[in-house]
This record gives C-alpha cells, structure tokens and sequence, in this order.
C-alpha cells in the first residue's frame, strides 16, 4: 500500500516537473520571439502648443484636429523596439522638424523611424486649414504591412487607369464621339488627382520637388472638377431640357479651376483657407446638382443616366466614409473613395460604351431609311447607286460581264385607276418580291422610283446573261396578285445593257438599258 501510494506521488511530481518545463519553454520563445508582446506600454506622447495631448501607442491612429495656421507638436516616445511614425501632409502647406529630427523613410505620405528608448522631438506643422493629420505609430512589421497594402490597392488603381486611358487613346482614334473625348479628358484628369493627393510621386521625387507636386495636384482639382462637370452633363443628356442651369454648372466648374490656379502662388493662410472652403462648397453643389440630375433622368429612362447614377452614388458613398465616417473603419476610411473612383471609371466606361452602341444603332436604323423603299422592302435609288457602285468595283476588278436589266410595268395607271392605290401598292411590291427572288443575294435589286426597278448581275458570259433577261421578261408577265375577290395581272418590259469591259460610271449601263426597255415596250 505505502509502496502504490509512493509510486502515485512520484508520477504525480514526474508530471509536475514535465508541465512546468514545457511552460517554460513556451514563455521563453514568446519572451525571444515576440518581444512587442512586453512593449504594451510603448507609446508617444504628442503635445500641441495649445496644451492639447495626444497619446499614442503601437499600431494606433489619432484623429484629433490641429488650428489653421503654423502648429507646433512636441513629440516624447518611450518604445522598446524602432517604430515608424507618419501623418498626412494634404492640406499643409508645409511642415518641418525643429529639434532631433528622426530618419525619413519613403511612403506615399510623411513617414520616419524613431528609435527605440526615450525620444523626444519637436514637430512644425503649417496648416491652410483646420486638419487632420492622422497621426499615427506603427511597428515595423505592421509598417511593411501597410506599404505592401498601399501598393497593391494603388497599384491595381493606376493599373486601371492605364487600361483606361489605353483604351480611350484606341477607340478615340477611330471614333469621332464628343462624349468619348470628354471622357477621356476625366479619366486622364481622375487619375492624376488621386496620384498627387494619395502622394505616391513622393517615393520617387526629392523634396525640393515636392512644391511643384502640390501645384500639380490643385490644378488636378480644378481640371478634374471641369472635366466631370462638362462629360457628366453631356452623357446624362440634360442640354437641351435645362440648358440655362447646365450654363450655370459649367460656370460654377470654371469658377473652381480659376480658384485653383489663384490658390498657388498664395502664400497667406486665410486667403488660402478661403480659397479652399469656397471651392470646396461650389464643388458640392455642382455635385449635388448632377446627382439629382442623374436621378431624373435615370426615372424618366434616358440614355444611360442610370448608371451614373449608380457611379455616382458609389463615389458618395465613399466620400462618407472619407469625410463622415473618420476612424469608423481605418482601411475603408483610406481607400474607399479609391474604389468608389475605380468602380465609377468602369460604369462610366461602361455607360459610355452603351451611347457608342446605340448612337450606332440608331445611325444604321437611319441609314436603312434612307436607303430602303419601305413600301417594296428592297433598295430605292440612293441605296441601289451606292451598292450598285461597289458591285461595279468587283466587276472592274475581276472581269466577267456586268448585266443591268431595267424593268418598267406596263399600264400601271390603268391598275391604280382601275382598283386604287392600294392595288398599285400591292403590285409594287409584288414586283419588288418576284425580282429578289428571282436574282442572287450577291447581286443588287431595287426601285429607282414610280413603277420602274432595276437589277444589277454579274455573270461569267454572255449567254448567261441573256438567258437571265429572258426568263425575267416571260415570268414578270406572268405575275398576278389577289386584291379582294379579284385577281389583278402584272405586265412589264425588261430592257438589258451588257458590259464585259471596266466601266467607270454606271449611268451609261443604266442609258442603254433604259433604252432598249423602251424598245421592248414598243413592240409588245
């Protein structure tokens, strides 16, 4: 018994000794492995002039607001291993390190590392505005993260807009569609407002560039202001229904690229803070104003409205959470006007594609009008010439004879005196039928105008060509339709003209036909 019992506690202390042994080890990676685990307290310390204090630990972000004008922000950090510490430059004209500055690293916005221990540094922040920086303190490993996010949302962003901008130099080449320059213009003007505001250029410019960039990037503002403007009312179609308010939308558009262009070589802060608030609101409404537009006509179904509406509300929807929702969700509140910008760029696309294809449509429905006889379903005499002389081009190239039989009924007015017009309609079309029937798809039927038609053939001899004449002159004489009760008899003359040599005007085919038509009316 004393024997089991010292066997039990000496498992017991065997499995004791294993537990506490593995714990050990577990504690000694995390402890080599995850130093950041103890740095819980890591944090910097950020004091504005205003006694204002912001604290910020690892992988956080502060909101917080600084004043318009120069702002001065102390900085004391306590950290266990080197961080980064960034913030946003657009909307500052300017900003530099007084005391200790710390090493610059390259991001699409103002980064540097701090070292690790106890820091301290003095920041100068020039606002044009009320501002909100971002400040923010990262790891290294949470930085390297959100560099590597920042290029593939970026850079599938740009990537985007070089197939855009590819495909309007493409198709705008062998399209002359205003609407399709318009929007080429916003998409080349779009892009370059999201490369100069999200700052990617600042990975590859130095900074005695960097001024340069932020005049670029407010003459983007303007330019992108304009080109929207003008391709948004041109697409939704709105000239001619409200023409004295799109005049006003295209004023207050070019009154935001005179604001911008006046905004670069101000140097006060007021006068650019005044500058910046009277855009801002101008922009708003033409914004608003070309929402509501959309919704209009989205109800009322014109053209392609509905989907700039829908690119519209999207592109609202992101500046919600750019503006409105400021650190409800930190990634959305970075990109999700970047993909309400790239979603809109493809439903425009896509919007202006739909115009392309039904201006098209439309021009080939127009075009059939005008070369079609609607009565007789075949070509009139516009479309007749214009086949007939790409037929004459085949003939003159690879040789053959080249037929024309020019048909004209007999005693038609007798028909239409006899029965009326809608009999004359009738046997019109009756004819039109028999001749289509009658001749090869390759070869060109129609009605040259009254009751007179004409064919153009291309046979391989003459014989061919006489035996066709033939049979056309015996079955057109043979043709009877029904009108009511009544059968009524269709007679004609069908005059011929052969050609086996190149010819250079049709006109002469048509003389000689015309001619020996009128012969053959004679002698029946």
């Amino acid at each position: 018994m004393l024997q089991s019992r010292l066997n039990g506690v000496k498992i017991h202390s065997n499995f004791s000794g294993k537990l506490t042994l593995l714990l050990a080890v577990i504690y000694g990676a995390v402890f080599l492995f995850s130093p950041s685990i103890f740095a819980l307290d890591d944090n910097c310390s950020l004091t504005t002039a205003h006694d204002d204090s912001i604290l910020l630990t690892i992988n956080t972000t502060s909101y917080s607001k600084i004043e318009r004008g120069n702002n001065t922000v102390s900085i004391a950090c306590n950290l266990h291993e080197d961080s980064v510490f960034s913030f946003v430059d657009v909307g500052l004209n300017h900003y530099q390190w007084r005391v200790n500055a710390p090493l610059p690293v390259k991001f699409s916005q103002p980064a540097f590392i701090i070292p690790k221990g106890k820091y301290t540094a003095t920041l100068s922040l020039d606002s044009m505005q009320i501002h909100t920086p971002r400040f923010g303190l990262m790891s290294m490993g949470k930085f390297i993260w959100e560099s590597q996010k920042s290029s593939l949302v970026m850079g599938a962003f740009y990537g985007l807009c070089f197939t855009l901008i590819c495909y309007v130099l493409i198709m705008g080449s062998r399209l002359n569609d205003p609407i399709f320059r318009l929007y080429g213009a916003y998409i080349f003007c779009l892009c370059g407002f999201v490369l100069f505001q999200e700052g990617q250029l600042n990975l590859f410019v130095s900074s005695q560039y960097k001024p340069l960039l932020k005049h670029a990037y407010l003459l983007s503002i303007g330019l992108t202001v304009v080109s929207a403007t003008w391709f948004m009312l041109s697409i939704l179609l709105v000239d001619k229904q409200w023409p004295k308010l799109v005049l006003l939308l295209k004023s207050a558009a070019g009154i935001v690229m005179i604001l911008s262009i006046l905004k670069i070589p101000t140097q006060q802060a007021q006068v650019s803070y005044l500058l910046s608030q009277i855009m801002a609101y101008i922009t708003l409404v033409i914004v608003a104003t070309i929402f509501v537009l959309s919704a209009l006509q989205t109800k009322r179904k014109i053209g392609e409205a509905s989907l700039v509406f829908t690119a519209l509300s999207l592109v609202l929807v992101g500046m919600v959470f750019r503006v409105l929702l400021v650190g409800y969700s930190p990634f959305m509140q970075r990109y999700a006007l970047i993909f309400a910008f790239a979603i809109e760029s493809l439903l425009l696309a896509v919007a202006v594609s739909k115009r392309i294809g039904r201006l098209r449509q439309q021009k080939q429905q127009a075009e059939n009008e005008a070369n079609y006889d609607q009565l007789c379903a075949i070509f009139n005499r516009r479309g007749w010439y214009k086949q007939a002389n790409v037929l004459v081009e085949q003939f003159n190239k690879r040789g053959g004879v080249l037929a024309l039989f020019y048909i004209d009924l007999d005693k038609f007015k007798l028909i239409n005196d006899q029965f009326g017009h809608d009999a004359g309609d009738k046997a019109l079309a009756h004819v039109a039928t028999f001749l289509s029937s009658s001749i090869r798809k390759q070869d060109i039927v129609g009605r040259l105008g009254g009751d007179e038609f004409a064919a153009l053939c291309l046979f391989d001899d003459t014989q061919s060509a006489e035996e066709k004449a033939q049979q056309l002159q015996q079955q057109l004489n043979t043709l009877q339709f029904s009108h009511g009760k009544q059968k009524v008899a269709i007679q004609g003359s069908v005059g011929r003209a052969f050609s086996q040599h190149p010819i250079t005007d049709i006109s002469d085919l048509i003389a000689q036909a015309d001619k020996q038509m009128y012969q053959q009316k004679t002698l029946s």
